[in-house]
């Protein structure tokens, strides 16, 4: 049963967006695991926490209460798929043990569970001894096999170690009699490389051994943070044992991109020599990349700093980016902090103001606490650029920041009171300060307005006065008023001849008014004054003067009331203002006091003259102005 953990010295490099970036091609840059121990990505790899030991008993990626209660054991761990149960590392999945230990890891009590590169010296010594009693290469017989020391110390490299796509690698080719364990690639997420000596006489060996130092302690020369081990027996080896006795010379295994050949392969090289004859031993030979300082983050690119419009809501909608050329690796995280400076307070400074992102990243023993490369502090500054719009429908200026605006307005006319022309210049000030102008011209306006009656002192009256003469003296009766908001205006006023029987003359009089820009009031006032015609004697002419008109104005009907004494006979006609009889009544007796009505219902509105004679005489006449509404 092939158990599916990938592991290797090797990391693929992937941007936080999961494009795939190509990887640096030369074999020997330190990211391919010469100085720090990384575990390998695959992007097959489904979990975060499958390695054995982990505490992710059911599988899901992640440790939680129901890791704790699950119900799976074994007694196999290794074998029978339920080694990440098996926390305390004694061979037995599930036990109360192991399930202590899942609990104080929730509780706080531990920041990880077997996680190699956060372990100090002594924890790496103890985990790898469990984990060497729990491997099974030891028991492989070499006489029945046919192995010899290559073999197993390439197993032990494989269950430990582990390498990228392992499938395609020299150890799945057919070339030995027991074919290498592939299931279990990496199962222990130890980092333990081939190492290489000689026993005896001079006779090559193969062995494994493990760089020991803490996360504070990575210099990979130190030969005394190694330990050596014997796969074939699992004994940790000595310097003078029949293992180690002359030399070492540790290597490294992995997957690369050759660009000589252009595609990926595996290899191995030399990572550091150690004479063992002399005490202490004395370095031989150092692989560059070994001491090379590098971490996962080193190549990482940050977002920029960013120059932001502002917009209601851009709290929520912030564009900060994404981190790019990140060698995303197992177990990776990315923490993002915002931090505001915006007060809202409707002063500028909720419109114009700082976020700060903090970006933090984690991979195995690389965090922000002891890797600067981590941790990157990037500002947008978010401010407000744009000015108000004036809105014409509407006539209010707006923002897009949805802040107050403050509005101005400046008015100039040029031209006369009748016509002129308007500029009127409106302008926006926003919280920010962010101005706008907005002109209106409004060309060749005119003054539309007219003189207006304000009073009449005769109004509503019909008969208006009797003259004697023809000149009409200035203001006789009162003369109306008139006003003009605006404009200077003149009151003027006609007069008309109009013949008329029985007068010897009448004269219309008709008042106007009439402003500067000549708009004339549609109100008019107009008059009527007349002299009674004569009868060519010395005489006075007898009249009707005695005859009332009552209901004058009227609309209808008029009623006449004779004042004399006795009885008469008379004859009542109408006339036009120019003289036409427009009506022939017939004769009526009129007794003292007694009124007679007289329908006027079919005359149009306007004044009419009433001419009252007597009927035998013809010498006495009566003339009165009537008006019809």
């Amino acid at each position: 049963m092939k158990i599916k953990i990938l592991y290797a010295e090797i990391i693929v490099l992937l941007c936080l967006s999961a494009t795939a970036q190509t990887l640096p091609s030369d074999p020997q840059h330190p990211m391919f695991g010469l100085n720090y121990y990384v575990p390998a990505y695959d992007v097959d790899y489904a979990t975060k926490t499958d390695w054995y030991g982990s505490g992710d008993v059911d599988g899901d990626g992640d440790i939680d209460m129901d890791d704790y209660n699950s119900p799976i054991t074994g007694n196999d761990p290794f074998n029978d798929e339920t080694y990440r149960g098996d926390t305390d590392l004694d061979g037995v999945s599930g036990t109360s043990s192991d399930k202590e230990i899942i609990l104080e890891y929730l509780n706080g009590g531990r920041t990880h569970i077997n996680k190699w590169e956060l372990e100090t010296v002594e924890e790496k010594r103890n985990h790898l001894t469990k984990a060497l009693a729990i491997d099974p290469t030891d028991q492989i017989s070499a006489l029945s096999t046919g192995w010899i020391c290559t073999n197993f110390s390439s197993q032990t490299f494989i269950n430990f170690n582990g390498t990228y796509q392992i499938e395609n690698s020299t150890f799945a080719e057919n070339t030995t009699n027991l074919q290498y364990d592939l299931s279990h690639n990496g199962i222990f997420r130890i980092p333990l490389r081939k190492v290489g000596t000689v026993v005896g006489s001079g006779v090559a060996h193969a062995i494994n051994g493990v760089y020991l130092g803490s996360p504070e302690n990575q210099d990979a020369t130190a030969f005394e943070n190694r330990i050596y081990i014997e796969p074939q027996t699992d004994e940790i080896v000595e310097v003078g044992n029949y293992s180690l006795n002359r030399y070492t010379k540790e290597e490294w295994y992995g997957y690369f991109y050759n660009n000589f050949v252009s595609q990926w392969m595996y290899g191995a090289r030399s990572l550091i020599d150690y004479d063992l004859t002399t005490n202490p031993p004395v370095i031989d030979y150092t692989h560059s990349g070994l001491l090379s300082s590098w971490n996962p983050f080193q190549e990482a690119q940050f977002p920029e700093d960013k120059d932001l419009e502002y917009f209601p809501g851009i709290e929520d909608n912030l564009e900060t980016g994404e981190i790019d050329n990140f060698i995303y690796i197992n177990e990776t995280k990315v923490n993002k902090t915002i931090s505001s400076g915006q007060v809202n307070d409707g002063s500028i400074n909720q419109y114009n103001y700082d976020v700060n992102v903090l970006w933090e990243l984690t991979a195995g023993a690389y965090n922000p606490q002891n890797t600067i490369d981590a941790i990157h502090n990037q500002t947008l500054r978010i401010r407000d650029t744009t000015p108000p719009v004036y809105n014409t429908e509407t006539g209010e200026w707006n923002d897009s920041s949805g802040g107050p605006v403050t509005a101005l307005e400046e008015r100039v006319v040029t031209g006369d009171v009748c016509k002129s022309d308007t500029t009127i210049t409106r302008t926006g000030i926003d919280v920010s300060g962010n101005e706008a102008t907005h002109v209106t011209e409004i060309l060749g306006e005119e003054y539309l307005g007219t003189p207006y009656l304000v009073s009449d002192p005769h109004a509503g009256d019909t008969l208006r006065i009797e003259l004697e003469t023809e000149e009409i003296p200035e203001n006789v009766g009162g003369w109306p008023e008139y006003n003009d908001d605006k404009a200077v205006f003149t009151m003027d006023y006609s007069i008309e001849q109009l013949e008329m029987k029985n007068l010897e003359w009448l004269k219309k009089m008709t008042f106007t008014a009439t402003n500067e820009c000549g708009n004339v009031s549609p109100e008019k006032v107009e008059r009527y004054y007349w002299k009674p015609s004569g009868t060519g004697t010395d005489e006075p002419v007898a009249s009707l003067e005695d005859m009332v008109l009552l209901s004058n104005p009227t609309g209808n009907n008029l009623r006449i009331v004779y004042m004399g004494e006795g009885t008469r006979n008379l004859d009542v006609d109408i006339y036009n203002l120019k003289g036409k009889k427009i009506k022939d009544n017939e004769p009526r007796q009129f007794i003292h006091l007694k009124s007679e009505n007289y329908s006027i219902a079919d005359l149009p509105a306007g004044l009419y003259i009433f001419l009252i004679q007597d009927v035998e005489t013809k010498e006495n006449t009566s003339l009165k102005v009537v008006h019809v509404r």
